[in-house]
């Protein structure tokens, strides 16, 4: 995000088999990659939506028996791509025990798919939601950047900003009914791509952002209607 470190997470999730399911690869380094077999196998690696993939060829090369989930437009960026399963809301088998699905339809320049872990009751999302918060180590340019961030939307817990021009959200009802299934979740943690992960009234914090383009979208239907 311009040139800033702007805590980019990487999260793991170990599958009800022992297998690990990798969410939003990050570089693979050597520490990383230990880590990552002292925890199991690798059995998924996903690449949430259209703009998290950079990594994703560096772990298909140190994990070639990883089955690939991408979201719609990464084969066309990602050319090296032969087999992979584009994500959809169903979740595949060996998920389907730890991890509830839900795309986020009518964003298609995003199309991000959100995942609700379980067993900690943990919503694992990439950009949809978001969460800068300053640190006291931040350098000068750092608290600078974090300033210009903020008076465009990218200020503590949010949804991504773009999401609020009308040409990236095509479809407002179907977008709507996505963060309605979502709001259903009993969501005590939100990990976040973005910045620090939100545990502190979660759900709460949860309907605070989403309210808006649900009652949006209900307003217009009801508009239509009349």
């Amino acid at each position: 995000m311009i040139g800033i470190a702007d805590g980019l997470r990487m999260t793991v999730v170990v599958l009800d088999d022992g297998s690990l399911w990798v969410h939003s690869p990050t570089p693979l380094t050597a520490a990383l990659s230990t880590a990552i077999d002292a925890l199991g196998p690798v059995d998924s690696l996903v690449a949430p939506n259209n703009h998290h993939h950079k990594s994703l060829r560096q772990w298909r090369d140190a994990y070639p028996a990883a089955k690939l989930y991408v979201a719609p437009a990464i084969p066309r960026k990602q050319r090296w791509l032969e087999q992979y399963t584009l994500l959809e809301r169903t979740a595949p088998g060996t998920w389907a025990g730890a991890l509830d699905v839900q795309s986020i339809a009518g964003a298609p320049y995003f199309s991000e798919t959100v995942f609700y872990h379980r067993a900690s009751r943990s919503l694992i999302v990439t950009d949809l939601v978001q969460n800068h918060v300053a640190a006291a180590q931040d350098s000068a340019r750092v608290r600078v950047a974090r300033k210009v961030l903020a008076a465009i939307g990218f200020n503590g817990a949010c949804i991504a900003p773009p999401l609020k021009l009308s040409w990236v959200r095509k479809d407002p009802n179907a977008f709507a009914t996505a963060l309605r299934r979502v709001m259903t979740w009993k969501v005590d943690r939100i990990v976040v791509s973005h910045g620090e992960t939100i545990e502190a009234h979660a759900s709460d914090v949860l309907h605070r952002l989403f309210a808006p383009w649900i009652v949006t979208s209900e307003a217009a239907e009801h508009q239509s209607e009349s």
